[in-house]
Protein backbone atom coordinates (compact mmCIF):
# COMPACT_ATOMS: atom_id res chain seq x y z
CA UNK A 1 0.00 0.00 0.00
CA UNK A 2 1.15 3.52 -0.45
CA UNK A 3 2.83 4.94 2.21
CA UNK A 4 -0.09 7.94 3.73
CA UNK A 5 2.58 9.43 5.62
CA UNK A 6 5.02 9.69 2.88
CA UNK A 7 1.68 11.00 0.32
CA UNK A 8 0.79 13.38 2.91
CA UNK A 9 4.55 14.69 3.36
CA UNK A 10 4.98 15.85 -0.29
CA UNK A 11 1.64 17.42 -0.40
CA UNK A 12 2.88 19.29 1.90
CA UNK A 13 5.31 20.21 1.09
CA UNK A 14 3.99 21.66 -2.45
CA UNK A 15 1.91 23.59 -0.09
CA UNK A 16 4.38 24.76 1.85
CA UNK A 17 6.36 26.20 -1.19
CA UNK A 18 3.86 28.48 -1.70
CA UNK A 19 5.50 30.58 1.18
CA UNK A 20 8.85 30.58 -1.05
CA UNK A 21 7.79 31.15 -4.54
CA UNK A 22 6.93 35.38 -4.28
CA UNK A 23 10.81 35.23 -4.04
CA UNK A 24 10.92 34.04 -7.88
CA UNK A 25 8.88 37.21 -8.52
CA UNK A 26 10.27 40.49 -8.44
CA UNK A 27 8.82 43.93 -9.42
CA UNK A 28 8.54 44.39 -13.69
CA UNK A 29 11.82 45.92 -15.16
CA UNK A 30 11.29 49.32 -16.42
CA UNK A 31 12.08 49.43 -19.78
CA UNK A 32 10.56 52.71 -21.01
CA UNK A 33 9.25 52.96 -24.60
CA UNK A 34 9.91 48.87 -24.41
CA UNK A 35 8.33 48.24 -21.73
CA UNK A 36 4.52 48.07 -23.71
CA UNK A 37 5.90 45.48 -26.26
CA UNK A 38 7.40 43.29 -24.02
CA UNK A 39 5.29 40.49 -22.14
CA UNK A 40 7.24 37.95 -20.14
CA UNK A 41 5.52 35.77 -17.82
CA UNK A 42 6.89 33.38 -15.08
CA UNK A 43 5.15 30.36 -13.97
CA UNK A 44 6.26 27.39 -11.54
CA UNK A 45 5.20 24.24 -11.22
CA UNK A 46 5.31 21.70 -8.14
CA UNK A 47 4.24 18.06 -9.06
CA UNK A 48 4.06 14.89 -6.61
CA UNK A 49 3.06 11.61 -8.77
CA UNK A 50 2.86 8.01 -6.85
CA UNK A 51 2.37 5.01 -9.13
CA UNK A 52 1.66 1.57 -7.02
CA UNK A 53 1.71 -1.68 -8.87
CA UNK A 54 1.61 -0.56 -12.70
CA UNK A 55 3.18 -4.25 -13.01
CA UNK A 56 0.50 -5.84 -11.89
CA UNK A 57 2.30 -7.90 -9.45
CA UNK A 58 4.63 -9.62 -11.86
CA UNK A 59 7.90 -7.57 -10.59
CA UNK A 60 6.52 -6.81 -7.36
CA UNK A 61 7.15 -3.23 -7.90
CA UNK A 62 4.42 -1.92 -5.66
CA UNK A 63 5.20 1.53 -5.18
CA UNK A 64 7.10 4.76 -7.09
CA UNK A 65 6.61 8.60 -6.46
CA UNK A 66 8.65 11.65 -7.70
CA UNK A 67 8.70 15.15 -6.39
CA UNK A 68 9.58 17.68 -9.19
CA UNK A 69 10.09 21.75 -9.55
CA UNK A 70 9.65 23.49 -12.73
CA UNK A 71 10.27 27.23 -13.45
CA UNK A 72 9.03 28.47 -17.41
CA UNK A 73 9.84 31.78 -18.58
CA UNK A 74 7.83 32.82 -21.21
CA UNK A 75 9.00 36.69 -22.91
CA UNK A 76 6.98 37.92 -26.27
CA UNK A 77 8.67 40.74 -28.01
CA UNK A 78 5.99 42.87 -30.48
CA UNK A 79 9.73 44.34 -32.21
CA UNK A 80 6.94 46.40 -34.53
CA UNK A 81 3.43 45.75 -36.30
CA UNK A 82 4.66 43.03 -38.26
CA UNK A 83 7.64 41.29 -36.26
CA UNK A 84 6.83 39.26 -33.10
CA UNK A 85 9.14 37.29 -31.69
CA UNK A 86 8.97 34.94 -28.77
CA UNK A 87 10.79 32.91 -26.09
CA UNK A 88 10.18 29.92 -23.96
CA UNK A 89 12.50 28.23 -21.90
CA UNK A 90 11.99 26.09 -18.36
CA UNK A 91 14.37 24.54 -15.61
CA UNK A 92 13.43 21.36 -14.23
CA UNK A 93 14.47 18.87 -11.61
CA UNK A 94 12.85 15.72 -11.35
CA UNK A 95 13.57 13.53 -7.85
CA UNK A 96 11.97 10.27 -8.30
CA UNK A 97 11.09 7.51 -10.37
CA UNK A 98 7.62 8.63 -11.91
CA UNK A 99 9.22 11.57 -13.77
CA UNK A 100 7.27 14.55 -14.82
CA UNK A 101 4.49 15.09 -17.03
CA UNK A 102 4.14 19.07 -18.48
CA UNK A 103 1.13 20.87 -20.03
CA UNK A 104 1.75 19.25 -23.26
CA UNK A 105 1.07 15.94 -21.96
CA UNK A 106 4.52 15.08 -22.66
CA UNK A 107 6.34 13.16 -19.84
CA UNK A 108 9.80 13.32 -18.83
CA UNK A 109 12.12 10.23 -17.47
CA UNK A 110 12.87 9.64 -13.72
CA UNK A 111 16.11 11.74 -11.77
CA UNK A 112 17.18 14.37 -14.09
CA UNK A 113 17.78 17.94 -13.89
CA UNK A 114 18.10 20.40 -17.09
CA UNK A 115 17.59 23.77 -18.70
CA UNK A 116 15.64 23.77 -21.83
CA UNK A 117 14.88 25.87 -24.64
CA UNK A 118 10.98 25.18 -25.64
CA UNK A 119 10.53 27.95 -27.81
CA UNK A 120 12.27 30.39 -29.50
CA UNK A 121 11.08 31.64 -33.07
CA UNK A 122 10.52 34.78 -35.03
CA UNK A 123 7.15 35.58 -36.92
CA UNK A 124 6.68 38.03 -39.87
CA UNK A 125 2.85 39.02 -39.68
CA UNK A 126 0.51 40.46 -42.95
CA UNK A 127 2.91 38.68 -44.90
CA UNK A 128 3.28 40.22 -48.47
CA UNK A 129 0.89 42.63 -47.32
CA UNK A 130 -1.78 39.88 -47.13
CA UNK A 131 -3.17 40.52 -43.11
CA UNK A 132 -4.31 36.99 -42.65
CA UNK A 133 -1.10 35.63 -43.67
CA UNK A 134 1.85 35.30 -41.71
CA UNK A 135 5.48 33.39 -41.47
CA UNK A 136 6.65 31.80 -38.39
CA UNK A 137 10.70 30.29 -38.05
CA UNK A 138 12.34 28.72 -35.04
CA UNK A 139 11.33 26.12 -32.62
CA UNK A 140 7.74 26.09 -31.85
CA UNK A 141 4.77 24.61 -30.75
CA UNK A 142 1.92 22.93 -32.86
CA UNK A 143 -1.16 21.89 -31.21
CA UNK A 144 -4.14 21.01 -31.32
CA UNK A 145 -7.29 20.89 -28.81
CA UNK A 146 -7.83 16.98 -28.87
CA UNK A 147 -3.82 16.37 -28.73
CA UNK A 148 -4.50 13.01 -31.00
CA UNK A 149 -2.21 14.80 -33.68
CA UNK A 150 0.04 16.76 -32.14
CA UNK A 151 0.82 19.04 -28.85
CA UNK A 152 4.68 19.22 -28.69
CA UNK A 153 8.29 21.61 -29.93
CA UNK A 154 9.46 21.57 -33.19
CA UNK A 155 12.06 23.08 -35.02
CA UNK A 156 9.65 24.30 -38.02
CA UNK A 157 9.20 26.43 -40.76
CA UNK A 158 5.33 27.53 -40.58
CA UNK A 159 2.95 29.28 -42.60
CA UNK A 160 -0.22 30.67 -41.29
CA UNK A 161 -3.34 32.11 -42.94
CA UNK A 162 -5.88 33.28 -40.05
CA UNK A 163 -9.02 34.56 -40.95
CA UNK A 164 -12.26 34.86 -38.93
CA UNK A 165 -13.79 31.66 -40.59
CA UNK A 166 -10.79 29.58 -41.93
CA UNK A 167 -7.92 28.22 -40.03
CA UNK A 168 -4.37 26.84 -41.94
CA UNK A 169 -0.99 26.46 -41.87
CA UNK A 170 1.30 24.29 -43.35
CA UNK A 171 4.86 23.86 -41.62
CA UNK A 172 8.05 21.42 -42.19
CA UNK A 173 11.11 20.94 -40.72
CA UNK A 174 13.05 18.46 -38.14
CA UNK A 175 14.90 18.40 -34.94
CA UNK A 176 17.83 19.98 -34.68
CA UNK A 177 18.58 19.01 -31.47
CA UNK A 178 16.69 18.05 -28.23
CA UNK A 179 17.73 21.65 -26.39
CA UNK A 180 18.27 20.49 -23.17
CA UNK A 181 21.61 20.63 -21.14
CA UNK A 182 21.58 17.14 -20.31
CA UNK A 183 21.95 15.92 -24.06
CA UNK A 184 23.95 13.23 -23.73
CA UNK A 185 21.57 11.23 -21.40
CA UNK A 186 18.36 12.36 -22.78
CA UNK A 187 18.43 12.82 -26.72
CA UNK A 188 18.93 10.20 -29.03
CA UNK A 189 19.77 9.87 -32.77
CA UNK A 190 16.58 8.73 -33.53
CA UNK A 191 14.25 11.80 -32.28
CA UNK A 192 17.03 14.41 -34.24
CA UNK A 193 16.37 12.69 -37.93
CA UNK A 194 12.93 12.88 -38.37
CA UNK A 195 11.92 14.84 -41.23
CA UNK A 196 8.34 15.97 -41.08
CA UNK A 197 5.59 18.23 -43.58
CA UNK A 198 2.29 18.96 -41.58
CA UNK A 199 -0.86 20.70 -41.71
CA UNK A 200 -4.39 21.95 -40.83
CA UNK A 201 -7.26 23.45 -41.80
CA UNK A 202 -10.11 24.61 -40.00
CA UNK A 203 -13.46 26.20 -41.00
CA UNK A 204 -16.46 27.47 -39.40
CA UNK A 205 -19.04 26.45 -42.29
CA UNK A 206 -21.50 27.90 -39.76
CA UNK A 207 -21.90 29.42 -36.16
CA UNK A 208 -20.01 27.41 -33.47
CA UNK A 209 -19.15 24.05 -36.07
CA UNK A 210 -16.53 23.16 -37.82
CA UNK A 211 -14.90 20.78 -40.52
CA UNK A 212 -11.37 20.14 -40.09
CA UNK A 213 -8.74 18.06 -41.87
CA UNK A 214 -4.97 17.65 -40.99
CA UNK A 215 -1.78 15.83 -42.45
CA UNK A 216 1.77 14.48 -41.98
CA UNK A 217 4.29 13.25 -43.73
CA UNK A 218 7.41 11.70 -42.11
CA UNK A 219 10.40 10.45 -43.29
CA UNK A 220 12.26 8.47 -40.19
CA UNK A 221 16.19 8.45 -41.88
CA UNK A 222 17.53 7.76 -38.55
CA UNK A 223 18.83 4.15 -39.69
CA UNK A 224 19.13 0.94 -38.25
CA UNK A 225 22.07 -0.71 -36.57
CA UNK A 226 23.67 -3.32 -38.90
CA UNK A 227 23.71 -6.93 -38.47
CA UNK A 228 25.90 -8.46 -35.74
CA UNK A 229 25.30 -5.84 -33.56
CA UNK A 230 24.63 -5.61 -30.20
CA UNK A 231 21.78 -3.05 -28.73
CA UNK A 232 20.63 -2.17 -25.65
CA UNK A 233 17.50 -3.88 -24.70
CA UNK A 234 15.46 -0.90 -23.85
CA UNK A 235 16.54 0.38 -27.24
CA UNK A 236 13.55 2.67 -28.74
CA UNK A 237 15.31 3.02 -32.39
CA UNK A 238 13.75 -0.37 -33.59
CA UNK A 239 12.44 0.56 -36.85
CA UNK A 240 12.57 3.48 -38.95
CA UNK A 241 9.04 4.72 -41.11
CA UNK A 242 7.79 6.43 -44.05
CA UNK A 243 4.32 7.01 -42.88
CA UNK A 244 1.79 9.40 -44.46
CA UNK A 245 -1.25 10.30 -42.14
CA UNK A 246 -4.79 12.21 -43.11
CA UNK A 247 -7.70 12.63 -41.21
CA UNK A 248 -10.79 14.65 -40.68
CA UNK A 249 -13.12 16.33 -37.60
CA UNK A 250 -16.28 17.39 -37.11
CA UNK A 251 -16.82 19.69 -34.25
CA UNK A 252 -19.07 21.93 -33.10
CA UNK A 253 -22.13 22.63 -30.00
CA UNK A 254 -26.35 22.90 -30.49
CA UNK A 255 -27.62 25.16 -28.45
CA UNK A 256 -31.03 25.33 -30.45
CA UNK A 257 -33.38 24.11 -30.47
CA UNK A 258 -32.65 22.98 -27.13
CA UNK A 259 -33.94 24.70 -23.94
CA UNK A 260 -32.53 27.73 -23.55
CA UNK A 261 -30.01 26.62 -20.59
CA UNK A 262 -28.95 23.28 -22.34
CA UNK A 263 -26.11 23.20 -24.56
CA UNK A 264 -24.45 19.80 -26.79
CA UNK A 265 -20.78 20.00 -27.39
CA UNK A 266 -19.54 17.05 -30.44
CA UNK A 267 -16.47 15.96 -31.93
CA UNK A 268 -15.72 13.01 -33.91
CA UNK A 269 -12.08 12.49 -36.05
CA UNK A 270 -11.23 9.85 -38.90
CA UNK A 271 -7.68 9.50 -39.14
CA UNK A 272 -6.20 7.22 -41.54
CA UNK A 273 -1.96 5.93 -41.92
CA UNK A 274 -0.24 4.25 -44.42
CA UNK A 275 3.22 4.14 -45.76
CA UNK A 276 6.14 1.81 -45.07
CA UNK A 277 8.16 0.42 -41.97
CA UNK A 278 11.77 -1.10 -41.54
CA UNK A 279 11.81 -3.34 -38.53
CA UNK A 280 14.97 -4.57 -36.58
CA UNK A 281 15.45 -7.96 -35.98
CA UNK A 282 16.83 -9.06 -32.55
CA UNK A 283 17.88 -12.10 -30.36
CA UNK A 284 18.63 -12.05 -26.88
CA UNK A 285 22.43 -11.32 -26.21
CA UNK A 286 22.46 -11.51 -22.38
CA UNK A 287 21.09 -9.64 -19.98
CA UNK A 288 20.00 -6.24 -21.47
CA UNK A 289 21.35 -6.73 -24.38
CA UNK A 290 20.21 -7.62 -27.68
CA UNK A 291 21.84 -8.85 -30.84
CA UNK A 292 20.71 -7.19 -34.09
CA UNK A 293 19.86 -10.20 -36.96
CA UNK A 294 18.77 -8.28 -39.44
CA UNK A 295 15.87 -6.06 -40.46
CA UNK A 296 11.89 -6.77 -42.05
CA UNK A 297 10.00 -4.36 -44.30
CA UNK A 298 6.63 -4.31 -44.32
CA UNK A 299 3.83 -1.72 -45.19
CA UNK A 300 1.68 0.19 -43.19
CA UNK A 301 -2.06 0.22 -43.61
CA UNK A 302 -4.26 1.43 -40.35
CA UNK A 303 -7.33 3.54 -38.84
CA UNK A 304 -7.88 5.25 -36.12
CA UNK A 305 -11.28 7.19 -34.54
CA UNK A 306 -11.74 9.68 -31.84
CA UNK A 307 -15.73 10.61 -31.01
CA UNK A 308 -16.98 12.22 -28.21
CA UNK A 309 -20.10 14.02 -26.65
CA UNK A 310 -20.58 16.36 -23.74
CA UNK A 311 -24.12 17.29 -22.92
CA UNK A 312 -24.67 20.51 -20.59
CA UNK A 313 -28.09 20.65 -19.17
CA UNK A 314 -27.75 23.79 -17.01
CA UNK A 315 -24.83 25.58 -18.63
CA UNK A 316 -24.09 27.16 -15.02
CA UNK A 317 -24.11 25.77 -11.44
CA UNK A 318 -25.22 22.10 -12.33
CA UNK A 319 -23.55 18.71 -13.98
CA UNK A 320 -22.63 18.34 -17.13
CA UNK A 321 -22.29 14.71 -18.84
CA UNK A 322 -19.52 13.16 -21.69
CA UNK A 323 -19.68 10.20 -23.27
CA UNK A 324 -17.21 8.99 -25.75
CA UNK A 325 -15.68 5.96 -28.16
CA UNK A 326 -12.24 5.66 -29.64
CA UNK A 327 -10.76 3.06 -31.91
CA UNK A 328 -6.60 2.27 -33.21
CA UNK A 329 -7.02 -0.94 -35.32
CA UNK A 330 -5.07 -3.41 -34.91
CA UNK A 331 -3.08 -6.16 -36.70
CA UNK A 332 -4.17 -9.70 -37.32
CA UNK A 333 -1.02 -10.78 -38.70
CA UNK A 334 -2.40 -12.75 -41.91
CA UNK A 335 -0.61 -10.47 -44.54
CA UNK A 336 2.72 -9.01 -44.80
CA UNK A 337 0.79 -5.68 -44.31
CA UNK A 338 0.60 -4.35 -40.70
CA UNK A 339 -2.87 -2.68 -40.68
CA UNK A 340 -2.23 -1.53 -36.77
CA UNK A 341 -3.11 2.38 -36.31
CA UNK A 342 -0.58 4.41 -34.43
CA UNK A 343 -0.12 7.82 -33.76
CA UNK A 344 2.21 10.58 -34.92
CA UNK A 345 4.68 10.52 -31.51
CA UNK A 346 3.94 14.43 -31.30
CA UNK A 347 0.46 13.70 -29.41
CA UNK A 348 -0.60 14.66 -26.39
CA UNK A 349 -3.40 12.46 -25.43
CA UNK A 350 -4.73 15.35 -23.15
CA UNK A 351 -7.53 18.01 -23.74
CA UNK A 352 -9.75 19.71 -22.14
CA UNK A 353 -13.00 17.44 -21.39
CA UNK A 354 -16.66 18.21 -19.34
CA UNK A 355 -16.71 21.53 -17.71
CA UNK A 356 -12.96 22.51 -19.89
CA UNK A 357 -11.15 23.69 -16.72
CA UNK A 358 -7.92 21.83 -17.10
CA UNK A 359 -6.22 18.97 -18.80
CA UNK A 360 -6.93 15.35 -18.25
CA UNK A 361 -5.53 12.17 -19.73
CA UNK A 362 -8.00 11.34 -23.38
CA UNK A 363 -7.79 7.49 -22.61
CA UNK A 364 -7.22 7.23 -18.96
CA UNK A 365 -4.75 8.52 -16.12
CA UNK A 366 -3.47 4.66 -15.30
CA UNK A 367 -3.53 2.56 -17.98
CA UNK A 368 -3.27 6.37 -21.01
CA UNK A 369 -2.82 3.97 -23.81
CA UNK A 370 -1.91 5.06 -27.27
CA UNK A 371 -4.18 4.48 -29.96
CA UNK A 372 -3.15 1.52 -31.18
CA UNK A 373 -5.19 -1.96 -31.16
CA UNK A 374 -7.54 -1.23 -28.91
CA UNK A 375 -11.37 0.31 -27.94
CA UNK A 376 -11.47 2.82 -25.60
CA UNK A 377 -15.50 3.78 -24.25
CA UNK A 378 -15.68 6.14 -21.83
CA UNK A 379 -18.22 8.12 -19.23
CA UNK A 380 -17.83 10.95 -17.26
CA UNK A 381 -19.71 13.47 -14.87
CA UNK A 382 -18.19 16.77 -14.10
CA UNK A 383 -19.93 19.13 -11.26
CA UNK A 384 -18.12 22.53 -10.49
CA UNK A 385 -18.82 23.16 -6.35
CA UNK A 386 -18.28 26.71 -7.09
CA UNK A 387 -17.06 28.97 -9.64
CA UNK A 388 -13.46 28.53 -8.46
CA UNK A 389 -13.59 24.45 -8.09
CA UNK A 390 -15.03 21.72 -9.52
CA UNK A 391 -14.98 17.48 -9.46
CA UNK A 392 -15.06 15.14 -12.01
CA UNK A 393 -15.44 11.15 -12.34
CA UNK A 394 -14.61 9.41 -15.63
CA UNK A 395 -14.91 5.39 -16.49
CA UNK A 396 -13.16 3.91 -18.80
CA UNK A 397 -13.68 0.51 -20.58
CA UNK A 398 -10.52 -1.02 -22.52
CA UNK A 399 -11.12 -3.95 -24.80
CA UNK A 400 -7.90 -5.07 -27.61
CA UNK A 401 -8.86 -4.81 -31.34
CA UNK A 402 -6.64 -7.98 -31.72
CA UNK A 403 -5.10 -10.57 -29.41
CA UNK A 404 -1.69 -9.43 -28.61
CA UNK A 405 1.15 -9.65 -26.15
CA UNK A 406 1.84 -5.62 -25.36
CA UNK A 407 0.15 -2.72 -26.53
CA UNK A 408 2.32 -0.01 -28.43
CA UNK A 409 2.57 2.21 -25.47
CA UNK A 410 0.96 2.05 -21.99
CA UNK A 411 1.59 3.08 -18.63
CA UNK A 412 1.21 -0.21 -17.26
CA UNK A 413 4.47 -2.26 -17.57
CA UNK A 414 2.78 -6.22 -17.20
CA UNK A 415 2.73 -8.30 -20.11
CA UNK A 416 -0.52 -9.54 -22.48
CA UNK A 417 -1.06 -12.81 -22.62
CA UNK A 418 -1.75 -13.09 -26.48
CA UNK A 419 -5.12 -14.71 -25.63
CA UNK A 420 -7.68 -12.38 -24.54
CA UNK A 421 -9.10 -9.32 -26.07
CA UNK A 422 -10.45 -7.65 -22.39
CA UNK A 423 -8.31 -5.39 -21.21
CA UNK A 424 -9.55 -3.91 -18.24
CA UNK A 425 -11.73 -0.91 -16.79
CA UNK A 426 -10.19 2.40 -15.16
CA UNK A 427 -12.02 4.83 -13.02
CA UNK A 428 -10.40 8.62 -12.54
CA UNK A 429 -11.26 10.97 -10.43
CA UNK A 430 -9.96 14.68 -10.66
CA UNK A 431 -10.09 17.99 -8.86
CA UNK A 432 -9.18 21.31 -10.54
CA UNK A 433 -9.17 24.32 -8.08
CA UNK A 434 -8.43 28.06 -8.85
CA UNK A 435 -6.64 28.22 -5.34
CA UNK A 436 -6.26 32.43 -5.33
CA UNK A 437 -10.19 32.63 -6.63
CA UNK A 438 -11.39 30.35 -4.07
CA UNK A 439 -9.71 31.13 -1.10
CA UNK A 440 -8.59 34.89 -2.05
CA UNK A 441 -4.70 33.61 -1.02
CA UNK A 442 -2.50 34.32 -3.83
CA UNK A 443 0.94 34.09 -3.17
CA UNK A 444 2.22 38.27 -3.71
CA UNK A 445 2.73 39.13 -7.55
CA UNK A 446 0.74 35.82 -8.26
CA UNK A 447 -2.01 36.01 -11.35
CA UNK A 448 -3.05 33.08 -10.86
CA UNK A 449 -2.87 29.79 -8.30
CA UNK A 450 -4.00 26.25 -9.60
CA UNK A 451 -4.54 23.35 -7.65
CA UNK A 452 -4.82 20.03 -9.36
CA UNK A 453 -5.23 16.63 -8.26
CA UNK A 454 -6.40 13.18 -10.30
CA UNK A 455 -6.23 9.47 -8.53
CA UNK A 456 -6.32 6.90 -11.34
CA UNK A 457 -7.27 3.01 -11.00
CA UNK A 458 -6.89 0.45 -13.38
CA UNK A 459 -8.60 -2.91 -12.87
CA UNK A 460 -6.82 -5.55 -15.31
CA UNK A 461 -9.42 -7.91 -17.32
CA UNK A 462 -8.43 -11.38 -18.81
CA UNK A 463 -5.83 -9.70 -21.14
CA UNK A 464 -3.62 -10.04 -18.24
CA UNK A 465 -2.21 -13.05 -16.34
CA UNK A 466 -5.50 -13.79 -14.19
CA UNK A 467 -2.75 -14.08 -11.02
CA UNK A 468 -1.85 -10.92 -11.16
CA UNK A 469 -5.59 -9.15 -10.93
CA UNK A 470 -4.47 -6.71 -8.09
CA UNK A 471 -5.64 -2.66 -9.19
CA UNK A 472 -2.99 -0.50 -10.14
CA UNK A 473 -3.10 3.16 -9.04
CA UNK A 474 -1.76 6.38 -9.47
CA UNK A 475 -1.90 9.72 -8.05
CA UNK A 476 -1.21 13.11 -9.48
CA UNK A 477 -1.18 16.23 -7.32
CA UNK A 478 0.12 19.55 -8.50
CA UNK A 479 0.20 23.48 -7.86
CA UNK A 480 1.23 25.95 -10.61
CA UNK A 481 1.76 29.77 -9.99
CA UNK A 482 1.72 32.36 -13.07
CA UNK A 483 3.43 35.95 -12.47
Amino acid sequence: MISKFKYKAHVSAICLTCLAVPALAQEPVQTGGWQDKIKTDIRVTLQYITEENKDLGTANDEMADSFSQQIQLMTGVDFNEDLFGFFHGRALNIDGETGFEDETGQSVGADQSFFELRELYLQKKNLAGIVPLSLQVGRQRVREPRALWWNSDNDLVRLNYNSTLLNNFIAVGENLSSYRSNTDSDFREDDENRFRVLGESSWQYKYNHFLEGRFLYEDDHSGLEDTGSIVPANNRDNEDQNLFWAGVRAAGEFREPLPAAAKIKYRADIIGVAGEEDILNTASAGTDARLVTGSTNRDVLGWGLDAAATVDPFQEGGFVFSLGYAFGSGDDGSSGTDNAFRQTDMQGNSSRVGLERQQQKNYGEVLRPELSNIHVLSAGAGYPISEATDVSLTYFYYRLDEEETSLRSSGISAPLNGNDKSLGQGLDFALNMNVGEEFGINAPYADWTDFRFVAGTFFPGDAYDPSNDNAALRLFTELRFKF
